[in-house]
């Protein structure tokens, strides 16, 4: 069942970079009805496989597409395949981090949240996920703090959140940097901005007592 799923996927609906976004919506509905997924590691692998292609596209809409789906794949897909991706998955994120806004910044965030959330589930990939990947992925993030509108500053404020929550160790040598963007931050003008930046600051606490 779950072959025939992603067959189906993989051969009419990702085929066309230029059409994702109106096969997007179907796309979604069957993998979070039907979980397929999560049963064939094979399957899962091809699956993974086209994401990694997808991710490389230089089109926005077909960005924010591959985004979308690489939350749900990093929800859902067999534990082997996540272990053999995350850490590509999450370098990916980096790389494309600065000057996406709005939707796709958004999509972005989300997908690098379900994706350092599930790391944990591995003591293994947990310990080199925090040890090697996780300082370079956040002085990527930190850099990008000052954003290229409210938008991107308060996705940016939102994965840092992200990061201490689930990682707080790895985000200590950063605190002092965050902490004093934060600040800044609650003094702008726009209310969703100081809100993000209040839920962020609130978090720096975890850094202080951890080393996770």
């Amino acid at each position: 069942m779950a072959a025939d799923t992603i067959g189906v996927l993989l051969s009419t609906c990702l085929v066309n970079e230029g059409s994702l976004s109106a096969t997007l919506p179907y796309v979604i509905d069957t993998l979070n009805a039907t979980k397929p997924l999560a049963e064939d590691e094979a399957v899962c692998g091809k699956w993974a496989k086209r994401l990694s292609k997808l991710l490389s596209a230089r089109g926005n809409k077909a960005r924010w597409a591959a985004y979308l789906l690489l939350r749900i794949t990093a929800r859902d897909c067999h534990l082997t395949v996540f272990n053999a991706n995350a850490v590509q998955w999450l370098d990916t994120l980096a790389r494309h981090l600065p000057g996406q806004v709005d939707d796709t910044i958004k999509a972005l965030v989300a997908a690098a949240h379900e994706i350092l959330l599930r790391t944990t589930e591995t003591p293994e990939l947990r310990r080199d996920c925090g040890a090697i990947t996780l300082p370079s992925f956040l002085r990527v993030v930190v850099a990008q703090m000052k954003g290229v509108n409210t938008s991107h500053r308060i996705s940016v404020l939102e994965l840092l959140t992200s990061c201490m929550a689930i990682y707080p160790g790895p985000t200590k040598p950063f605190a002092e940097r965050i902490r004093d963007h934060c600040l800044a931050c609650l003094e702008d003008r726009a209310p969703s901005l100081r809100e993000a930046a209040a839920v962020c600051f609130s978090r720096l606490f975890t850094t202080t007592s951890s080393s996770s």
